[in-house]
């Protein structure tokens, strides 16, 4: 997901491998770049996944909300 999504210009915020930086647009205001910068893993969640148990094929469905610090980067980035 991380280098597809940086192949089409999209990089991951926390991606230190692949994006290094790229992320970090121009137009940000410094408490964008300063958070953005910051944001010490990767921006990448799945509130919700579903697999086939490979042992009792059962369809196992996992779900999880945002956590708290990619709450705070989506409100900072949509206020901006």
């Amino acid at each position: 997901i991380r280098v597809h999504m940086l192949s089409k210009g999209c990089p991951l915020i926390g991606d230190k491998l692949y994006s290094k930086g790229r992320n970090l647009s121009k137009d940000m205001s410094e408490k964008v770049k300063k958070i953005v910068g910051n944001f010490d893993r990767h921006a990448l969640h799945a509130t919700t996944i579903m697999f086939t148990h490979p042992i009792n094929n059962n369809l196992l469905k996992l779900k999880a909300e945002k956590p708290s610090d990619f709450l705070k980067l989506e409100q900072v980035l949509f206020e901006h």
